[in-house]
Order: structure tokens, then C-alpha cells, then sequence
């Protein structure tokens, strides 16, 4: 190739990014270009190692300037990596750097997805023809890895052959579609070509040119930019690698194909698109453009084209064109010029010239004119470029290939032909078939004849037969011994048990005595002879412990279900307490349950049973109490017994009743006979599923009505929420006041529309009033019963029918409303009140439903009666199996109910249910496997399935077991099986009991009936303020609102936990009151005043009447004066009670023990603080609050708002503040405060979290937990929440329908890493200083853990920072890791254990920060503090950190260093300050002495301090510095107090709070 020949091209523009006009360092690595024209440069700056992404276009109209589309900066890659980029499409840019890989839309400013890979990027490339994927060559590896476009799925490593060692891929590009071939240049500057399984082609060289600095890849061709900058050559590839791969590099392809070749300036990336060359120097960044006139150009041309065409072959082609000239025409150059003049050839048309080539055999020449003349922007006809010979060549093959065509044709007539023959033969066949089916039916009537000779032979059996009874004989009286085994089995459990309940016992008593004596060993030394006493009264205790531990276990055995029912209403057990019993199994029996339940109740303890004995003697269990609790009773202490003294809740029952009343209950005495043990009564089953008694039997209530709820809504909207459905009715939907109906209906006659009813996945729904037209579209939220993972693959159809009310009949119109499919709910917008119901529009869509079966059973009146028991099959939703457990609350639950999967589809087959008995004494009756329809169970809102289990009267046991075995499967589906085991005495119920049980809970009484009457005034804005005051967990409060019938919830949440009773009414009043119901607080007054009275005149009755009772015996009192002061004072019952024994029932000194109890808990801060801090005003249209310098963000969307609110962001930073299922999953992540707490979003918003996990793929096995504060802890619910997480590489991503505290627990996968910070700090000294204490903190790699870390040791401890932290990653292994110390200097010294010290990896693998701490002694310093501390796993050679710190000693000893690490601008402070004391005085004068008592009460502040700021001169003062000590409030933490003004009506007071907080916004101060 001629040098003198190669042109200079001139670029057309130049420009250069911002990025390299302002800044310093910045270098490029990697360079694209789009389809639209723009250029995208990526690479990282020197010194920070930080990297970027520009993207980018030239203006046309200056050519000097870019505009910029997107720009983004990158933090520091674990390992200083590069960053590289591709396009994928017009708004999508994929961008690699070290081992993570990303997704971009530009347009939308963000990441759309995340992934990790093995090793780290070297290079990256996409391939543009065919499915898109993407290239990534591996640093200093000879892989290549290819990824999905979509979804960054690794597909494959391609390894390349023929690399040197250390050598890798540079820079890569990608070339064909279907098989790709891969253009590469090393870091070695070699140029090669590879096939896809990575075989090398062979090694582009030019001019002697071997060393590459650049390649591009531009369809068939390959740009090679040779050492030096300037020079250009193209490569036809498809030329090269025609002649089949090499396998070395000995080949090299010696510039024999080039197709163009020029100079240029200077550049060290080159990129070309659409014959459009672009040029970047790394240092600069200077982006040069290049035309497209100008690449391919005849100037550019001619080089390539006289390495290829000799002097002779010049002279042929000009004499080919009859060009006349005085000389021989020998050089190219001046041939294709004169070619130019005559027109014969054009810079965009060759053809002519390609023609000659051919026509002459000169065959590079022409494929070198081809590859030219496909690159211009006009091209010809394909067939223009075959010469005439070419062409003959090609018909003369066409013609061939016709005649082939006329053969073939020949040969498929005669295939018929042969078709045909077949065909009669086989219909001839299946003739002979059929003969020979006749011959088989007669050899069948043969066969009968010899079955009725065997039967015939069959008397035979009967000897046969005697011998098997004599074997079932003896497998009978081996029967009997095995259940003689179980008997004696079950006996020794009993013992076990005993012994088991006397050791706890025992050991509890050893706890509390060692307790007492280790204080009385510290108050005083008595004497030997005490010291012999209280040993002899320590080993009577421990006696008697084990002797109490024996009797709860006999006592529960001998306790049936019906006793531990009568006991637990004899002696006023709550009703919730009572239910708990009627839930039995083989380990969880009636009696255990209820002497539990006692002792909580602190009706029995270890020194008094006398309230069991006497309830025993109520209900006529008097031998169970005269041979266990009265030798029981006679052994304890009489002094013990006076000071450990219960409450007694009952009168000894009349000696007369007690002489007359039988030992066992009528309804239990059975008779001997020689038959064996026959009832008094009789029993008869008169089908399978009931049975009839002479008792009465307890006839269970059932709800016949739908779940309805009505409320009244005016203009302003508003939202009515009932079992799941919620209707949400937007302002301006209704001219005036309505009352607006919902009712959803599970279970109806009524005709649904539908081609299927499997397609049927809501319930029905009504809504009222009839047809009542509505302005604006109403929104209604359904509940669906499907499980479907991708709703956006779905599509559902919407019904509405309307009534007729001549004919009551439903007419239905389909798919008139919009709807919107979720994986849990079907959202319907309607103008139209009227029924709705929502189908699937596939009925082939495969659907997956979750049941609950839940097995209840009849109570018996004996242990010998036949028992019935029920299945129930329910949704899996808490409001359908409450409701089934309501309707059925008399039944017997046997254990819990467990969770089956079905799957629903066209041919799904039916769900069996199988029950078998495993014991002897019962036999089930009828049929053992029973079989539903699939379409029957997911409609129905329940179904029952009903068996019997028949006594065996033959067996007579001591304890009769009910033993059987529930199976429930679909075919082709995982089984689940329950065991439906308890003892036959469990299931006891007797006549009395039922009545009396269903009387306690049908008759309402006046309790009762006001409950009944405040719910049903209580709308949920109410519920919720009463859920405040009364202080009721975020679980609580968050079921009551979600429940459709919230204020029935609440009154019931209050009863249970004892926040209100029948003489415990003030409170509930109170905070009626607070909430501004006057009218309903007067119901609570006036039913005060009645049982005011009623109590006075019972006090009367029984004062007047004088009976006699026993000689013991002390006057009934259920609930003393003195204990009822102190529960109507807010104190608990189980402290009123030990307060009161401790006083000796002195009421003043009890009241005086309880107050100090009291006021030690409320000293402790009642809530952690939290010091990064950020808050900003949002409006309706959304926004973002963010932690400045850190990725802690929340991004609420347009429309969650419904009103301007301020959102605060926080971080929790507390000593004993631990994340959810601390201890045993790694702490990944800080927790985070999210205010107003508790607020309830209309769209979900988005909270992202910054972690230290090194996760390859996204991670969504999240569970996202609500905490609340307890003191100065935080508990965690137990359940996660329904907010759903997501794990990226550098933050977490998670989805809140709801503000509050939020904790995140991370599954623990075995390839999880993490990442972990180390830092030093070192204590100040003084001249007395002997001993220096260095901390070196292992934190997570996190920046909000650097901030809080550096605010606590540096501000808060005065410390000094001996060294910037450094980074490493942590695996879980069990290999140790040590702390290795080294002191420099000779007056420092450290002690011996303290130079290699074993570091915990548990507490660094489950904790976010953990300390170990140095002890420096020094003598003589007077230069400098040297240490060298460093750490490594002992089989590693590499230091995961090293310091080598040298410290002067006039830094320790400066004060000057103790500056906050995060300074608040001065001026911006003292302002701050300013304005906050102007807002005390503020709300002085609008918080009124009775407000700031409600406010007190509302923040939770005790009745003591709240007494102290009613009667304050300056009650708001007061409160407010309250709250502040108490770090309840904070200059910059105002939100709790708006929240509580707000509730308590005072705007006034809040909109100044709401405005303190506009104006001076805190964006990450510190909480002082």
C-alpha cells in the first residue's frame, strides 16, 4: 500500500463535555453512539476513582457546544474500577462497572434493574443485528460473558484461545446476528478476530502496523485505529474469515482486505455509526466528528485499491474501458479519474468499475469495490454487481433445478399410487380383527362355566374360615395387651408430667429464695441458729413447691371440659379467657389451661387454693378435694398462708347442699353390668350427622345475614370499609347527605352471569341505595380469591346489575366499568349504586385459592357417647373464620386450624377429604373419603363435612382416646394431614354448663347492651382517637380500622384487655368526652350512677340478711374496697394485688409502693432518639424528602396525599434500639422513622433504605415489620407487615401503604456477603494520663452509620479520629479472624492479651456495629503515639485493614478537635432557638390547664405528672418542658405534638406548631 496515496481527513465538529471544561482528572474509558445521533461517554476521575456517564448531542448550529441529555456520577467501585456503556434502545443505556451491571432509562433519570456477576469488567459491547445481547470481557480473564438485553440474564462465558498470559479483552466488538463474531482488541494492542465458541480467526495488520489502539465495528466492516493516533484502516471481515478459522496467530491477514484507509487527528477511542466516524481523546475529552462523505470517499479509497491491482492489471481494465491516452495507463489513480471525467463512475456509484472487476477475474479488487459500494447511501440492484459470465452461470442453475423439480413431481404420483394399495389392505384387517374379536367372546362364555365350577368349590373355605377365627381370637387378646401398654404408657406421662410441673416449680421457689438471701446475707450476719432456720424453711418451701407442681397436674386431669367451664364462670374468668378453653387437643387439655389461668389471675398461688377448693365444692367435685387439696392444704404455713392470702371470690357452699348433692354430676353416673358399662340414658343416631339425647342439647346460633354497614356521606366524600370491601367516594360525588350502604354477599340463589362459575372471583356485591345516580365515579375495592402472580397478564370482566322492583329480578350489563386487577384486590369504577360482580375472562386461567379447615366437634354429655364431629373448609381471611368461629363459639376446637392450597382450573380434579380412626375404642361410620368440587368450595363462604365416630362398648378402657387422622388433597397435590386427637373427658359438656355458657354469651345485660350502643356510635375517625387515648398497639389500632365494623372491635379490644368493665367506666368516659362525643359520654355517666346504686343496695341486702356460714369461712367479698380503688386509679391488677399484700391491705402504704414502681419506669425516656433528621412540606402532587449525602429517601407519588403535610425522614439511633428477629439474621440495614406515624397513604409511596449486603441478584424475600415504642425500646409485631421490599445493589427499595417505624429483616442465604467499615478513635489525655484507651469500631458500610458513629464518638464522647476507615467484605465462615496491635514507640505499651485478639464474627455478622477496645499505657510521652494495627484471616496473606497510625501527643491533648463532624450553620441555629421560645409563649396562651391535662394524657404521660400540670401556673410551659425531658419533643421533632393538638381539636395551637415547622424545616440537624 502506498503511504504517498492516504489522505488527511478534516473533522466537520468538535466540541468538548462539560465535564472536561470545569473539572480536573476526569479520564474517558468507554465511548457509544446511538441510533438518534447522540454520543454517550463514560470513564472515572483520578484520585477519588469516582466514575461517569454523559450522554450527550453536538449542536449542529455550534459546533463547539454539547447539550446534554443525561449525566450522571458514579461512588468509588469496591476496586477503582472503569465504567463502561452501550446503547440497548432510544431510552435505554446499559453501563458495566467492576462485577455489577445496569440497566438505565435516561429518560425517566433511572436505574430499572440491577445485576452481579463473577470477576470484574474489562470491556462491554452490544450486538446490533439479530437478539440483542451483551458482550462483557473480564479484567485480566480470557472470558467473555454474554447477558440477556431484557432481563441481564447470564446466558454464557464465551473463553478466547490464544491470549498471552495475563492478557484480556481491552476493547470488544460485535458483529452478525445469527452467528456472532467477535472483534477484539487486548491489552497486549493486538487486533483480533474470534468466532463465537472463541476460536481466534486471525490478527489484522496494516502498513506493518501491528499494535492497535482502537476498533469499531460498523456492519461487515472493522476499524482498526494503528499505534499512534493518526492512522485508520477498514477490514472486510466476512473476506477474511470465508476461507475457514485459524487456530493461531501465525495467520495474520496482512491488510489484504481493506477497504478504506486515511488519517486523522490525533484521538484514542474511535466509535462508527452509520458511516458517521467519531473520535474522543481519553485525556481531554474532546469529541471530534468525521463526515460521511468523507470516510467512504474515492480519495479513501484508492490506497486499499492499489494494494490490490497491479500496473498490468491497471493497464487491463483501462483498455477493458477503451480509454485513449498518448501512454500507458499504469496507475490506478489516474484510471479512475478518467473514469470520473467521463462519468462512467461516481463517488456513490461504482458499479461499472465492480462489473470490469469481475469481468477480468480480478476477484479482490472486486470485493473490495462491493464492500465500498454497499457502505453509500444510494446502492443498486444486487444483480448490477454479477458480470454477464456470472450471469449465464445462474440461469443455467435455475434451469437444472427445474428439471430436478419435474422428477421429483414423477415420483410423488407414484407414492400415491402406493398410498392407495395400503389402504385396502388395511381395511382388509381390521375385518380379520373383527372375526377374531367374535372367537374371543365365545372363548368367554367358556371361561363363566369354569367360574361356577370354582364356586362350587368353595365349600372348601369353610374350614379355612374356622381357622381364621381363631386367629382373630388371639389378635384380640393381643389387642388387649397393647392397650393395656397404652394405658400403662399414658400413666407414666401423667407421672412425667407430675414430676416435670413439681421441678419448675421447685426451681422458681430456688430462684426467689436465692434472691431473698443474698440480700439478707448482705444486710446483716444472724447468728447459726437462723441460719439453721432458714435452711430448714428453704427446704419446706422447696418440698412444698414440688408438692404444688404434683397437685396442678392431678387437679387438670381430673377436670373435664365441663368442670373447667364451670369454674372458669363461677369465678367471673373474662369471657376471651373462657373461649380459650373450649380449644382442646392431646396436649392442650381444658384443666391445665384453666390453673394457668388462675395463677395469672392471681385467684390460686402456691400458699392459697382455698377460691379452687371451694369452686370444686360448688360444682361437686368433692373427692377430687378432699384427696389432693385439703392433705395439700393442711402442709402449708399458716403464716405464709396469711400474707400470701387471695381474694376471695366465693362463699363455702351450705354443708347441707354439699351432703345432698351426688359426687359426680347426674349427667355422669354409668352402671356395671355383666355386659359392661351402660349409660342411664340412652342415645340414638338417627342419620350420620346427628345425634339426639333425652339432655337438651345446645342448639348453635347462626348468622343468617351478609356483612352490611351503612354510614352517612355528604359532599365531602368519604370511605366505608367492611370484611375486606371498601368503598371510596370522592368530594363533589353526592349533592347533599346519603345514607350509603354496602353488603357483600358470599352465598346466593340468585342467577350470576358467566359461562363458568369458576371464573367467578368476588363475592357479590351490593351497594344502597338502588340506582342512586352519583357525579363524580365512585371507587369499590374487592377482595379477590385468586392467586395470580402477573395481574398485567390478565384482564377480568366487570358486571352491574340492576333491580327490577315490579319482578325482583336482576338485570346484568357486562363490561361497562373500568376496572383495575392487582394480585390481591379488583378495583371497580361506577357511576351507579347496584350490585357488582367481577369474573376472570379466561376460564382455561389456572388459579390457586388458600383454605383454612378448621375441625370443631359436638360436646357429649358422656365419655361412652358416640361422637360427631365437623370439618369446616373457609377463605383464608381472619373475617371469614372469626365469623365461623361466632357461629359456632359452643363447639369444641380441636387445636388449630391449618392452610391448604388449591389449584382451580378446567380440569382440576375434586378435593378429598379421607378421615380414618386410629384407636380402637371408636369406629368411624359411613364413608372414609368424601370428594367436593373444586367450583362448589372456592365459591361457597364455607363448607361443612360431618362424621361419626361410634363407640366401641365392647373395649373398656380407663380413659377412652379419640384418635383420628384428617387428610386433605387434591390429586396431583402435596396432602396435608391433621391428627384430631384429645381425651374422650375433654369433650364433656353437660346440659347446665351449655345453657349457662350460651346465656353468658347471648344475654347482653346493661354491661353488655352499653358496649353494644357506643360501637354503634363510633365511626373509625372516632375509633382511632379512642384508640390514642387509650394507648392501644399500632396492631390493634390498624386491625380496628381496617375492620369493617371498627367501633364492635374496639369495645371488644377494651374489654378483653381489661381497659374498660362493668365498674371501670371513667376512662372510657373521659375519652369520650376528649373526642367531643358529649351525648354517648352521657350514656356512660347515667349507667355509672345505676350501678352506683345497685351496688348500694346489694350492700344493704346483704348486711340485712346475716347468713350463717361455715366456721371458717370469711364474708364474700368478689372485689374489695381497697383493690378497686387502686384499679380505678389506672394501676393493674396483678400490681394492685402484690402491692396490697405487701402493705398488709393498707390502702395509703399500697398507693405509696405502687407511685414509686411508677415513677422509676416513667424516668426512663420513653422513646429512643434519632439524630439524622429530615423533613419537607409535600403537597398532593407528591415529592421527595431526602437524607443529604446518604441514599435514604421516600418518594411519595401524586395523589398519596391528601392535603399538605409535612413528612419527616429519620434515622433511629439508640443504644438498645434493635432491629426485628435481632440475633439471629444479619443487620444489614438502619431503622427508620417515618412521620406523621401512622398515616395512612392513598397510594403507596416509596422508602429507600441504604444496606451493606453484596448481593449478586435483587432480593424480595424482605419481610418489612411496624415497631412501636416501649420505654426507650423498640418492640416489633410479631407478623411482618403487607408492605413488600426489594433488595438492590446499593439500596433497598421499600413499597408503604402506611408512615411509622420501620424495621427490615433480610432472609440469612449462604452466599450473602457483607460489607463492614473499621474505624479508630482515641480518648484525650491530661498530664496524669497513664493509660490511653483506643476503640476500634467495626460498623456497617453504610454512610448514615458513618455519620451517627462519628456524632457519637467525636461530638458527644470528645474522642479524636486516629485514622479515615477503611473497607472489606465479610462472608459468613467459621475460620477465626484476629486483631493484630503493634505499638511503635518505646513509651507506649500494650498488654499481652490485648496484641492479637480473637475478633466475635457472629457480633459482626448479626450486629450493626460492635467495639473492642485497647488499653495504651504510656510512661514518659513527651513525642508521639505509634501504633500498627492491622487484621487477616490466619490462611490469608492479605491484610483485610492496616493502619499504621502515628499520632503527635499536642493533638491528643488539643480541645480544639472536639467539632461535630456535621456542623448546623450558626446563624441558622441561634434563629432556630429564637423562634422556638417564641412558640412557647405562643402556645401558652392557647393550651388552656384543661387541654394541656388532655394533652398529657394523649402523649402518655402518667396520672402524677399530669395532676402536676393541671394545677400548674403555667400548665403549657410546664408541658412542653415535660415532653422535651422526656424526648418525647425536640426543637426539630414537633410532629408528635401537631399530631396530639390536632386530635384534641385545638387548631389554633396546631397551626402554630404546623407553621414553626414550614419555617425553620430541619434538613439533618442533630437532636439536642
Amino acid at each position: 500500500m502506498d503511504s504517498a496515496m492516504i489522505t488527511t481527513l478534516t473533522p466537520v465538529q468538535c466540541a468538548r463535555t462539560p465535564r472536561f471544561t470545569t473539572g480536573s482528572g476526569w479520564r474517558v474509558r468507554d465511548m457509544a453512539l446511538g441510533a438518534d445521533g447522540s454520543v454517550a461517554l463514560s470513564g472515572r476521575q483520578s484520585g477519588t476513582w469516582r466514575t461517569f456517564i454523559d450522554l450527550f448531542f453536538i449542536d449542529p448550529d455550534c459546533t463547539d457546544k454539547c447539550r446534554i441529555i443525561f449525566s450522571k456520577e458514579f461512588e468509588k467501585s469496591p476496586h477503582s474500577s472503569n465504567r463502561y456503556v452501550s446503547y440497548i434502545s432510544s431510552v435505554q443505556i446499559v453501563t458495566c462497572c467492576d462485577d455489577t451491571i445496569e440497566l438505565i432509562n435516561y429518560n425517566q433519570q433511572s436505574t430499572t434493574l440491577s445485576r452481579t456477576f463473577r470477576g470484574r469488567a474489562a470491556s462491554m459491547a452490544v450486538s446490533e443485528e439479530g437478539d440483542q445481547h451483551i458482550f462483557v470481557g473480564s479484567l485480566r480473564s480470557n472470558k467473555v460473558i454474554v447477558f440477556s438485553s431484557s432481563g441481564l440474564t447470564e446466558l454464557k462465558t464465551i473463553t478466547l484461545t490464544g491470549l498471552q498470559d495475563g492478557g484480556y479483552v481491552y476493547e470488544l466488538g460485535v458483529m452478525g446476528a445469527a452467528t456472532h463474531t467477535l472483534c477484539v482488541r487486548t491489552a497486549g494492542y493486538k487486533a483480533l478476530v474470534y468466532n463465537i465458541t472463541g476460536d481466534v480467526h486471525t490478527e489484522l495488520t496494516a502498513m506493518n502496523n501491528t499494535q492497535a489502539w482502537s476498533i469499531a465495528v460498523s456492519s461487515e466492516l472493522m476499524m482498526v485505529l494503528w499505534f499512534g493516533g493518526t492512522l485508520i484502516t477498514a477490514h472486510h471481515i466476512p473476506s477474511i474469515i470465508g476461507g475457514g478459522r485459524h487456530s493461531s496467530l501465525a495467520d495474520r491477514d496482512g491488510g489484504r482486505h481493506i477497504v478504506v484507509c486515511f488519517k486523522m487527528d490525533k484521538s484514542s477511542t474511535i466509535r462508527i455509526k452509520d458511516n458517521r466516524l467519531i473520535t474522543v481523546d481519553w485525556s481531554t475529552g474532546e469529541v471530534k466528528v468525521y463526515g460521511k462523505e468523507d470516510v467512504f470517499s474515492l480519495p479513501t479509497l484508492l490506497p486499499a485499491l492499489s494494494s490490490t491491482i497491479n500496473e498490468t492489471e491497471v493497464t487491463k481494465l483501462a483498455n477493458y474501458f477503451k480509454i485513449t491516452s498518448d501512454q500507458s495507463i499504469t496507475d490506478i489513480r489516474v484510471l479512475v479519474q478518467h473514469l470520473t471525467d467521463a462519468g462512467s463512475i461516481t463517488r456513490q456509484n461504482i458499479v461499472h468499475l465492480i462489473s470490469a472487476c469481475r469481468d477480468l477475474d480480478l476477484r479482490d479488487a472486486a470485493q473490495i469495490l462491493s464492500s465500498y459500494q454497499s457502505k453509500q447511501k444510494h446502492n443498486v440492484p444486487h444483480g448490477l454487481l454479477y458480470s454477464e459470465k456470472e450471469l449465464r452461470e445462474k440461469i443455467l442453475a435455475l434451469e437444472e433445478e427445474k428439471r430436478r423439480n419435474a422428477v421429483l413431481s414423477e415420483e410423488l404420483l407414484e407414492v400415491r399410487c402406493s398410498l392407495k394399495n395400503t389402504s385396502d389392505d388395511l381395511r382388509q384387517s381390521q375385518n380379520d380383527h373383527r372375526q377374531a374379536q367374535m372367537e374371543m367372546a365365545e372363548e368367554s362364555k367358556a371361561l363363566a362355566e369354569v367360574m361356577e365350577q370354582l364356586k362350587r368349590i368353595g365349600g372348601e373355605r369353610e374350614k379355612l374360615s374356622e381357622e381364621l377365627l381363631e386367629v382373630r381370637c388371639s389378635l384380640k387378646n393381643t389387642s388387649d395387651d397393647l392397650r393395656q401398654s397404652q394405658n400403662d404408657h399414658r400413666q407414666a406421662q401423667m407421672e412425667m408430667a407430675e414430676e416435670s410441673k413439681a421441678l419448675a416449680e421447685v426451681m422458681e421457689q430456688l430462684k426467689r429464695i436465692g434472691g431473698e438471701r443474698d440480700k439478707e446475707t448482705q444486710q446483716t450476719a444472724g447468728s447459726s441458729t437462723e441460719d439453721r432456720q432458714d435452711d430448714h424453711t428453704v427446704v419446706k418451701d422447696l418440698s412444698l413447691a414440688a408438692a404444688y407442681g404434683r397437685l396442678r397436674v392431678k387437679v387438670a386431669d381430673d377436670l373435664t371440659l365441663d368442670d373447667s367451664l364451670r369454674l372458669a364462670m363461677l369465678l367471673n374468668l373474662p369471657r376471651a379467657h373462657v373461649d380459650r378453653l373450649r380449644r382442646v387437643s392431646f396436649i392442650e387439655t381444658p384443666g391445665t389451661h384453666l390453673l394457668d389461668m388462675f395463677m395469672e389471675q392471681d385467684i390460686i398461688n402456691m400458699f392459697d387454693i382455698t377460691n379452687l377448693q371451694k369452686g370444686l365444692l360448688h360444682i361437686g367435685l368433692m373427692k377430687t378435694n378432699t384427696l389432693l387439696l385439703v392433705p395439700y392444704q393442711k402442709d402449708v404455713d399458716r403464716d405464709k398462708y396469711e400474707r400470701n392470702k387471695t381474694d376471695e371470690l366465693l362463699d363455702w357452699p351450705d354443708p347441707d347442699d354439699i351432703a345432698a348433692r351426688p359426687t359426680t354430676p347426674q349427667s355422669y353416673i354409668q352402671v356395671d353390668t355383666e355386659e359392661g358399662i351402660v349409660d342411664d340414658h340412652t342415645t340414638t343416631v338417627p342419620g350420620d350427622h346427628a345425634t339426639t339425647e333425652t339432655g337438651d342439647r345446645l342448639e348453635t346460633p347462626h348468622h343468617q345475614h351478609n356483612p352490611y354497614i351503612e354510614h352517612v356521606i355528604g359532599q365531602e366524600g368519604g370511605t366505608i370499609n367492611i370484611a375486606g370491601t371498601s368503598l371510596v367516594v370522592p368530594a363533589g360525588a353526592l349533592e347533599d347527605d346519603h345514607v350509603i350502604g354496602v353488603e357483600v354477599i358470599r352465598d346466593t340463589d340468585m342467577y350470576l352471569p358467566g359461562n363458568d362459575d369458576r371464573s367467578r372471583i368476588t363475592p357479590l356485591i351490593k351497594l344502597h341505595p338502588d340506582d342512586c345516580k352519583l357525579s363524580v365515579p365512585v371507587c369499590v375495592t374487592i377482595p379477590h380469591s385468586a392467586v395470580i402472580p402477573e395481574p398485567d397478564q390478565h384482564a377480568v370482566t366487570t358486571y352491574t346489575g340492576h333491580k327490577n322492583t315490579d319482578t325482583d329480578e336482576v338485570t346484568w350489563e357486562e363490561g361497562k366499568l373500568t376496572s383495575t386487577l392487582t394480585s390481591k384486590t379488583v378495583s371497580i369504577y361506577t357511576n351507579h349504586l347496584s350490585y357488582l360482580l367481577v369474573n376472570l375472562v379466561s376460564n382455561e386461567t389456572e388459579q390457586k385459592h388458600i383454605i383454612r379447615v378448621v375441625p370443631v366437634v359436638e360436646g357429649i354429655s358422656s365419655p361412652k357417647d358416640d361422637v360427631v364431629m365437623s370439618v369446616f373448609l373457609c377463605k383464608d381471611t381472619d373475617e371469614d373464620y372469626n365469623l365461623l368461629l361466632e357461629d359456632h363459639r359452643t363447639k369444641v376446637r380441636l387445636g388449630n386450624y391449618v392452610t391448604y392450597t388449591l389449584v382451580r382450573s378446567a380440569a382440576a380434579s375434586p378435593l378429598e377429604l379421607r378421615v380414618r380412626s386410629e384407636d380402637d375404642a371408636y369406629s368411624l361410620i359411613g364413608e372414609t373419603l368424601t370428594k367436593f368440587d373444586i367450583e362448589h368450595v372456592c365459591r361457597a363462604s364455607r363448607v361443612q363435612y360431618d362424621f361419626q365416630l361410634k363407640r366401641n362398648r365392647d373395649i373398656t378402657v380407663n380413659i377412652a382416646i379419640i384418635d383420628a387422622k384428617l387428610t386433605v388433597q387434591q390429586s396431583g397435590q402435596s396432602a396435608t394431614v391433621t391428627v384430631l386427637k384429645t381425651k374422650a373427658t375433654n369433650l364433656v359438656v353437660s346440659a347446665e354448663t351449655s345453657q349457662q355458657y350460651l346465656a353468658q354469651i347471648t344475654e347482653p345485660g346493661p354491661y353488655s347492651a352499653l358496649k353494644k350502643e357506643v360501637a354503634s356510635r363510633l365511626d373509625k375517625d372516632r375509633c382511632e382517637k379512642l384508640a390514642v387515648c387509650f394507648e392501644l398497639t399500632p396492631v390493634e389500632r390498624e386491625s380496628v380500622l381496617e375492620n369493617g365494623e371498627s367501633g364492635q372491635l374496639l369495645m371488644k379490644i377494651l374489654d378483653e384487655r381489661e381497659l374498660i368493665m362493668p365498674n371501670k367506666m371513667i376512662d372510657l368516659y373521659e375519652g369520650l368526652k376528649a373526642i367531643h362525643l358529649d351525648k354517648v359520654a352521657r350514656l356512660i355517666l347515667s349507667y355509672m350512677d345505676t350501678s352506683d346504686e345497685e351496688r348500694k343496695q346489694d350492700v344493704a341486702e346483704n348486711a340485712n340478711q346475716g347468713n350463717a356460714v361455715m366456721k371458717d369461712s370469711v364474708t364474700p367479698v368478689h372485689r374489695d374496697e381497697e383493690l378497686r380503688d387502686l384499679l380505678d386509679e389506672g394501676f393493674t391488677r396483678v400490681d394492685a394485688t402484690l402491692a396490697l399484700k405487701l402493705s398488709s391491705r393498707q390502702l395509703g402504704l399500697a398507693r405509696q409502693i405502687l407511685q414509686l414502681k411508677y415513677r422509676h419506669i416513667d424516668s426512663v425516656p420513653s422513646s429512643p432518639g434519632y439524630y439524622l433528621h429530615s423533613e419537607e412540606i409535600l403537597t398532593s402532587l407528591g415529592g421527595f424528602v431526602n437524607l443529604e449525602d446518604t441514599v435514604a429517601q421516600i418518594h411519595m407519588p401524586s395523589g398519596a396525599l391528601s392535603e399538605d403535610r409535612i413528612i419527616s425522614l429519620g434515622i433511629v439511633d439508640a443504644p438498645d434500639a434493635e432491629g426485628p428477629l435481632a440475633g439471629r439474621t444479619p443487620r444489614l440495614s438502619p431503622i427508620i422513622r417515618c412521620e406523621p406515624d401512622g398515616l395512612e397513604l392513598n397510594r403507596p409511596c416509596i422508602l429507600r433504605i441504604p444496606h451493606c449486603a453484596l448481593v449478586r441478584n435483587d432480593q424480595t424475600d424482605i419481610d418489612v415489620y411496624y415497631g412501636q415504642t416501649q420505654n426507650d425500646r423498640i418492640g416489633w409485631n410479631n407478623v411482618p407487615s403487607d408492605a413488600n421490599a426489594t433488595m438492590k445493589s446499593s439500596h433497598l427499595e421499600v413499597v408503604l401503604k402506611k408512615l411509622g417505624l420501620i424495621g427490615l429483616h433480610a432472609a440469612d442465604h449462604p452466599d450473602m456477603r457483607k460489607r463492614l467499615r473499621v474505624i479508630p478513635f482515641i480518648s484525650r489525655m491530661t498530664d496524669d494520663t497513664e493509660t490511653l484507651t483506643v476503640s476500634v469500631w467495626f460498623y456497617n458500610d453504610e454512610d448514615t452509620e458513618h455519620k451517627i458513629l462519628m456524632h457519637n464518638e467525636v461530638s458527644r464522647s470528645g474522642r479524636i479520629l486516629l485514622h479515615h476507615p477503611e473497607s472489606f467484605t465479610l462472608e459468613r465462615m467459621k475460620k477465626s479472624m484476629y486483631l493484630s496491635v503493634r505499638s511503635t514507640n518505646l513509651h507506649c505499651s500494650l498488654p499481652e492479651e490485648e496484641r492479637r485478639i480473637e475478633i466475635n464474627q457472629d457480633a459482626l455478622w448479626l450486629q450493626g456495629r460492635h467495639r473492642i477496645d485497647l488499653h495504651l499505657r504510656i510512661t514518659d510521652m513527651t513525642d508521639e503515639v505509634g501504633l500498627d494495627i492491622s487484621s487477616l484471616y490466619w490462611w490469608k496473606r492479605t491484610d483485610h485493614f492496616h493502619f499504621r497510625i502515628n499520632k503527635n501527643v499536642k493533638e491528643l491533648r488539643a480541645e480544639s478537635d472536639s467539632l461535630d463532624p456535621f456542623p448546623v450553620e450558626t446563624s441558622k441555629h441561634k434563629d432556630m432557638v429564637k423562634s422556638f421560645r417564641k412558640l412557647r409563649l405562643d402556645l401558652s396562651r392557647c393550651i388552656t390547664a384543661d387541654t394541656a391535662e388532655h394533652l398529657s394524657r394523649t402523649m402518655g404521660l402518667n396520672k402524677e405528672t399530669t395532676s402536676e400540670i393541671k394545677h400548674s401556673r403555667e400548665p403549657a410551659i410546664l408541658l412542653l418542658d415535660t415532653l422535651i425531658d422526656s424526648s418525647l419533643i425536640s426543637m426539630t421533632h414537633l410532629s408528635p405534638l401537631e399530631k396530639a393538638l390536632v386530635e384534641n381539636s385545638n387548631e389554633a395551637a396546631a397551626s402554630l406548631v404546623q407553621e414553626f415547622r414550614k419555617t425553620n424545616r430541619t434538613s439533618y440537624l442533630w437532636n439536642t
